[in-house]
């Protein structure tokens, strides 16, 4: 499987052209090959729904998702993949509610993103302390700092006026991942722009900025 989501990642966020398609068939024909496996596995059906999602047909994938979450309900490595195209397809409810420790029952050994993406789809629901415990708590269990979580975070401290602790993160951002383009990452994913700018827009204004 995640053989299978880099090969999707890769392909949303090349250009068009042979290596795109490439990437993407290789993602494909690993799909096809677990449903020829085994099409009633919960694997199969989430492998399923992030193709459908990087092909942006999202009815498709939030239904293939939706089955995959109702088949393994203990799995938090389906239920993240569940948050994940909740979240980009924009039903934050849904993304929320799947992504919520408090419904998880996950091993402490093992590091999910859901406190990741619970953080992000309160965001979008503007629960925005909701978002900063959230992130503050993957923190404490030791989750990776990456670029995304980083860009949240100060774009919730933004939106609750703290615009000296939301700069500060956002020179952490440009300072640790100069290259990173948050603004192409979240509007490649988010299958609506207006999501995506809510953040990029307080991160611009909290001082960040492509380099060129």
């Amino acid at each position: 499987m995640p053989g299978l989501q880099s090969n999707g990642i890769l392909a949303m966020l090349s250009a068009d052209g042979a290596q795109k398609d490439a990437f993407l068939q290789t993602a494909r024909d690993m799909a096809n090959k677990a449903t020829e496996l085994n099409p009633t596995r919960a694997w199969s059906q989430s492998a399923a729904a992030w193709v459908a999602f990087v092909e942006k047909d999202y009815d498709t994938a939030f239904r293939l998702s939706e089955r995959a979450k109702s088949l393994a309900p203990s799995d938090g490595y389906i239920q993240d993949f569940h948050g994940m195209i909740t979240l980009f397809s924009g039903d934050f409810v849904s993304a929320r509610q799947v992504s919520d420790p408090a419904n998880r029952n996950d091993p402490p050994s093992q590091r999910h993103g859901n406190r990741n993406l619970f953080a992000a789809a309160n965001f979008h629901l503007g629960n925005y302390q909701e978002t900063l415990a959230s992130l503050n708590a993957a923190g404490e269990r030791g989750d990776p700092i990456g670029p995304p979580r980083l860009a949240y975070q100060a774009a919730a401290k933004h939106a609750l006026g703290d615009l000296e602790g939301a700069r500060a993160d956002v020179q952490e951002l440009m300072t640790t991942w100069p290259e990173f383009r948050m603004d192409v990452i979240l509007l490649t994913f988010f299958r609506n722009p207006e999501p995506a700018n809510e953040v990029i827009d307080r991160l611009i204004d909290a001082g960040w900025h492509a380099n060129k």
